[in-house]
């Protein structure tokens, strides 16, 4: 039964036992709480407690000025310290010696026998118009010394007086020695010399005695007050009286219970007197009784023994094909020990053969890049040749005149003997002819001026020739320094074409042997296989024989165990209930009514299906929660063992759902319906165990009507059963320590809530009520206000949170949750920036290390992604976020994404990666029937918004794996293979 129908202590569900039995009259039960708590009051503390020998108050004297009849001041007094006495005719004023006193004390004027306090002003033909009156009382303290009137000490500084004084205006003033005071003052002063203003047990006044004479002896009626009640009062004993009437209820309730207990002993003694004669009959029964479990436990040993020594034949069986196993496990270790040689061999040849594989690929990838040298090479050398011919040309002419040059410095040393012996004669000759040719030259200065100009010209001719011939000697040499490095080239190429036509000959070569090794290896291979695959089936063979004994034996042993349980809790479940029945035929527990399980029939083809559904069939069914707690302490105090109970007066809340008839799908029917009961108050015990479960013929017709649009709680005829909650169990999305709980409305929600809040209590759990939060996904827009509790407390809703690093929104929609991913992988991004950016890596390596670490990041979650457009437009330009930034492109140049990618080597890939994994994880949902199917497939609660209507998932797959409609998609999810080529002809269409 349910936890909260389900107290171990206090609220069990309870039956009784027939319908002879009398029905036990609600006892009568004293309880002292409620007649309410005896409460004595604190008795009124005493205002005036004189010491018979201390000092007490007196009043020495009262002056009245114009008050009442008194006109002027007239003092009265002295007073003496025993006794005063006032007398006088009518109308001399006795009345009003206590009136002013009254008005000194504070009275009201209607308690001085005055309308107003104006009136209380004296007012005569002599004495018109006065505007006030006042009273002064004089006060004392004394301590008596004798009996005699003036035997007294007076208290020194003890005399006091308080007046008061009344206005025309009806307003008056009181003041204490002269000093005006609060009202409060001058009655606390009073108060602390015995003077009780509060209670007024100082001052009888001419009419109250009277009163206290006519008073009647005792009062007639609740409302009035005689003589007693006045003593109580002033005594104080009136406190007693609230105390007394409740002890006289409780004398009375207890005299009452007191008879009804001696009637039911006498009742009890007749019935145990009348039940000595069924107390034999039952240890008859008991004796019986064990003499048949004897005998069963005879039968049990006996086939303990026979499952012993099938164990015992069955374990020397396991013992022979173990050894049997151990040698072939021999065998094939060996053969794979030989054979991970041959593949370690295999794979030494392999790594070689791809070595020198690539080695080839690199000397051709260099040979062509050589070959196109070469072609360059030829082309600038019949460049040069050409160029050479002119050289040659030019060179031969230069060596000519290197040659004549040659000859210049012998001819020019002899010249140079010859001219420096002519040298000297001339220089004096020069001298000479300087002299002559300055005094000529000026004398043919003037004739020789056109001469000299024509010299200055050939001269500036000269120097123009000179240069050019300095330009074309540069050029020479520029172009035999370019001869001697395109020579020296030609010769180095030269070398290194020869090395690497050595180096591609022996590369052949070897290749060619690797080639015979590999296919030596081919043909070995299939042999070394075929060893081994017998060798896997012989293996497979044995392990399938161990499997087989292993689980014969492990059934066996289930058997016996499953043999010694049941009878242990048959022994124990059995010694309960007739512990308790036996209790019933005494007459102790007469409200018994048997178990559950007991008190009704069902087809024998439905046995299966309600031991399984219905988990209450052992409990005990009483009639109520008195006689479940009684049952309760007698199996405590017995020490018989534990037993859960079902109360009948808790299952009458069900009596109107069983006269219920309900409409079932495919008119499967109801297990409540196909139980027969003789009694019908049993009825309700019955629905509350099952409620309405139904019965289906499999497991397909349950799976069918249980994840229906209606949710039923179904269990079929071989016992597989579907909750209510939408799964075999609690069908939930669940993780390491948290669980999310779905359902289409707030009914179905607190209602699984409430089975998983009880399930965990039963294992000593208790849900968090602080983090346990709700959420409503809609497309309205305002969210609808569910109320979900947990024992009292309403759960706070929320319109989003995050889940296992996902952000899930109220409305149903991931854009948040995509803008928080992009966001988390741009940050990654930002922290690999060194590496990711490094040109000095290849793109390739670079773009290999964004896959690995960042795009995992990006599409976290992103199986449960609806792509719009506006999202698909968001990732796409993330992905070229990446890529411009790996590339170190400035934001300012003006590339286009084309280029971009052409730069990378690569294309957008990021949408159809996303599609990929949605596919995939799709197909594996779909594949399967759990409550992620009805998440995946279902539709948000509200109506469509306008414009166009959002889309779903499954359409965004439809249309990415062109397969028509959302219901073709679902239906080719079921072929596995199917649906893998749909996903990868859509990835090399690059959609």
């Amino acid at each position: 039964m349910e936890a909260d129908e389900q107290c171990p202590a206090g609220d069990e569900p309870m039956d009784t036992e027939s319908a002879a039995a009398p029905i036990p009259r609600a006892p009568l039960v004293f309880n002292p709480e409620d007649y309410g708590p005896i409460e004595v009051p604190e008795a009124v503390q005493s205002v005036a407690s004189y010491a018979p020998d201390g000092p007490r108050l007196m009043i020495t004297q009262i002056v009245n000025e114009n008050f009442k009849s008194y006109a002027g001041i007239q003092t009265l007094g002295p007073f003496q310290k025993n006794f005063t006495a006032i007398i006088g005719p009518n109308g001399s004023g006795k009345s009003n010696v206590i009136d002013s006193m009254l008005f000194v004390f504070g009275y009201r004027a209607n308690k001085i026998r005055s309308k107003k306090i104006s009136v209380l002003i004296h007012n005569s033909e002599k004495h018109k118009n006065v505007n006030s009156c006042s009273v002064a009382v004089h006060f004392q303290k004394i301590v008596d010394t004798g009996p005699g009137d003036d035997d007294y000490t007076v208290v020194p500084d003890s005399q006091f007086v308080v007046s008061r004084i009344a206005y025309r205006d009806n307003s008056s003033s009181y003041y204490l020695d002269g000093k005006k005071a609060a009202y409060k003052e001058v009655a606390h002063v009073l108060r602390g010399c015995g003077i009780d203003l509060d209670h007024n047990r100082f001052l009888i006044l001419q009419g109250e005695v009277e009163q206290i004479a006519m008073m009647k002896a005792k009062a007639q009626t609740e409302h009035e007050d005689g003589m007693l009640e006045f003593l109580e009062d002033i005594i104080g004993s009136n406190r007693f009286k609230t105390p007394i009437e409740t002890l006289n209820q409780r004398v009375d309730t207890l005299n009452d219970l007191r008879s009804e207990k001696l009637n039911r002993v006498k009742a009890v003694e007749k019935e145990m007197e009348s039940l000595e004669g069924p107390k034999n009959e039952a240890v008859e029964f008991l004796k019986l009784e064990n003499a048949v479990m004897k005998l069963r436990n005879k039968l049990y040993q006996k086939y303990i023994m026979e499952c012993s020594e099938i164990e015992t034949k069955a374990q020397t069986e396991y013992d022979r094909i173990d050894g049997d196993l151990k040698k072939f496990k021999e065998k094939v270790a060996e053969i794979r020990e030989s054979k991970n040689t041959k593949s370690k061999e295999h794979n030494k040849l392999k790594k070689e053969y791809d070595k020198l594989l690539k080695a080839c690929e690199e000397s051709k990838e260099k040979f062509s890049e050589m070959e196109s040298q070469d072609a360059k090479c030829h082309e600038d050398i019949k460049l040069n040749k050409a160029k050479l011919k002119k050289l040659e040309k030019s060179l031969e002419l230069e060596l000519t005149k290197i040659e004549e040059l040659k000859l210049v410095p012998e001819q020019a040393e002899k010249s140079c003997e010859e001219l420096k012996k002519k040298l000297a004669s001339l220089e004096k000759l020069k001298a000479k002819e300087e002299e002559n040719e300055k005094a000529i030259m000026d004398s043919l200065k003037d004739e020789t001026k056109e001469l000299q100009e024509a010299k200055n010209v050939k001269e500036a001719k000269l120097l123009e020739q000179q240069e050019d011939l300095n330009g074309r000697k540069s050029k020479l040499q520029v172009a035999e320094s370019e001869l001697e490095i395109y020579t020296s080239r030609e010769q180095t190429e030269t070398k290194k074409f020869e090395t690497l036509k050595k180096s591609l000959k022996d590369a052949e070569e070897l290749l060619t042997k690797r080639e015979k090794d590999l296919k030596r290896l081919d043909e070995e291979v299939p042999r070394v296989e075929g060893v081994v695959s017998k060798a896997k089936q012989e293996l497979k063979q044995v392990l399938n024989s161990e499997t087989q004994c292993q689980e014969k034996r492990a059934s066996m042993l289930s058997k016996v165990e499953e043999v010694k349980s049941s009878m242990a809790a048959s022994k124990s479940q059995n010694r309960v209930l007739n512990s308790l029945m036996a209790e019933k035929k005494k007459g102790t527990l007469p409200g018994i009514h048997g178990r559950l399980g007991d008190l009704g029939a069902i087809d024998s083809q439905y046995d299966v299906a309600i031991s399984t559904a219905c988990g209450s069939l052992d409990d005990i069914v009483v009639d109520t929660i008195d006689t479940g707690k009684k049952c309760i302490e007698f199996l405590k105090k017995n020490n018989i063992g534990q037993a859960r109970f079902i109360l009948m007066d808790k299952m009458e809340t069900w009596r109107a759902e069983t006269k219920k008839k309900i409409t079932t799908p495919e008119n499967i029917p109801r297990l409540f319906d196909l139980v027969r009961v003789k009694d019908e108050a049993v009825k309700t015990c019955f629905y509350f165990a099952l409620r309405n479960t139904l019965v289906a013929k499999d497991i397909d017709q349950a799976t069918r009507i249980g994840y229906g649009k209606t949710r039923y709680r179904v269990v079929t005829l071989k016992g597989e059963l579907i909750e209510l909650s939408g799964g075999s169990n609690i069908n939930n999305l669940r993780y390491a320590d948290d669980t999310v709980l779905i359902a289409e409305n707030e009914k179905d929600l607190q209602q699984l809530l409430d089975i998983v809040k009880e399930e965990s209590e039963k294992k000593g759990l208790e849900l968090n009520r602080k983090k346990t939060e709700v959420m409503v996904v809609s497309q309205k827009q305002e969210l609808p206000i569910i109320n979900i509790y947990i024992k009292g407390t309403r759960l706070k809703q929320k319109d989003q949170f995050k889940y296992l690093g996902s952000l899930i929104s109220s409305d149903g929609r991931n854009n948040s949750e995509v803008a928080s991913r992009i966001a988390q992988a741009k940050t990654n991004f930002q922290k690999m920036k060194t590496v990711l950016t490094n040109k000095n890596i290849s793109i390739r390596t670079r773009r290999r290390a964004l896959e690995c670490y960042i795009e995992p990041i990006l599409m976290y979650g992103c199986e449960a992604w609806t792509i719009s457009k506006q999202t698909q437009r968001k990732l796409e330009a993330t992905e070229m976020w990446f890529l411009r930034r790996m590339l170190r492109i400035s934001w300012t140049a003006k590339k286009t994404n084309d280029t971009v990618l052409e730069e990378a080597h690569t294309t957008r890939l990021l949408i159809s990666k996303i599609r990929k994994r949605q596919a995939t994880f799709f197909g594996h949902v779909m594949r399967r029937e759990k409550l992620e199917n009805l998440v995946t497939t279902g539709m948000l609660e509200g109506k469509r918004s306008r414009g166009k209507q959002r889309e779903k998932l499954i359409e965004g797959l439809t249309d990415w794996l062109k397969a028509g409609k959302s219901l073709e998609a679902i239906e080719a999810t079921k072929d596995r293979k199917k649906w893998r080529t749909m996903i990868a002809n859509a990835v090399k269409q690059g959609t």
